[in-house]
């Protein structure tokens, strides 16, 4: 950590730098289901700040696992060279256009002139595409498993934000912690029983 203060300075710069571990996708993919968890909930708290960032809400265009390091079991990003605040600007719905490989959403342009969530949306598609998609269900708790497909569902069609998705991942993570979610393993649910109520639970 270096310190920047002094008397002739009237603002203070502090930096601090953490050492990590290169994120590789198929290690990963190797660890534990609860490692894997921290990984997408430690993502989802910094989507979560730079949604409500001071600077205005804040997206990564260059959002790839290459881009993040692993400090203490926990994401961190390492290039905020291609990040930017900028909403981008519109007239109707039709510029509020999103393109990704597998798929393409429109968002509503607002009163201001501006893609509603633009900048939110698009770091969240691609925490699904890259992240969830592959480690929340992959090995999950039997029980836990449908809550775990409906955010991955969700979120790869935008149907969240980033506040409700982090709302969802709490919920998972409360179960996993109290050992709530062991009360439903020895349960055996008729087909759509367990869906439905994750689906009620989420709701209330």
């Amino acid at each position: 950590m270096i310190n920047v203060d002094s008397n002739d300075i009237s603002d203070t710069l502090t930096t601090i730098t953490e050492l990590g571990s290169p994120l590789e996708m198929i290690q990963l993919l190797q660890t534990s289901w609860e490692d894997r968890f921290r990984i997408c909930f430690s993502l989802v708290r910094l989507l979560h700040y730079l949604a409500h960032s001071p600077l205005g809400s804040v997206t990564l265009l260059d959002f790839r696992p290459r881009q993040f390091v692993i400090v203490d079991g926990e994401l961190k990003v390492t290039d905020l060279d291609d990040a930017s605040i900028e909403e981008t600007s519109c007239t109707s719905n039709r510029d509020c256009f999103m393109e990704f490989p597998a798929r393409n959403f429109s968002l509503p342009c607002s009163v201001e002139g501006k893609c509603q969530s633009m900048n939110e949306k698009r770091n969240l598609y691609n925490a699904y595409r890259f992240f969830f998609t592959y480690l929340l269900p992959h090995s999950a708790p039997a029980s836990l498993r449908p809550l775990l497909d409906v955010i991955v569902n969700a979120t790869g069609e935008l149907h969240w934000g980033i506040d409700t998705t982090v709302a969802h991942l709490e919920r998972v993570l409360h179960l996993y912690k109290s050992g709530l979610y062991l009360e439903n393993t020895t349960r055996t649910p008729r087909s759509g029983t367990v869906a439905k109520s994750c689906t009620k639970m989420y709701r209330a």
